[in-house]
């Protein structure tokens, strides 16, 4: 909560907030803080399988 507070964390280079909304289906680059990196692809249940 504190990187959130602070501006720190990043999607896809913009900084964002709580309300951010992660998109379906969709591959983001998450930054935490200067060296905290990670790539999400979000998928549903029933695609997955």
């Amino acid at each position: 909560r504190d990187l959130l507070a602070s501006g720190s964390v990043r999607i896809d280079g913009e900084v964002v907030d709580r309300s951010f909304v992660f998109k379906l289906g969709a591959t983001h680059v998450c930054q935490a803080g200067k060296k905290a990196f990670g790539r999400v692809t979000l998928v549903s249940e029933e695609s997955s399988n």
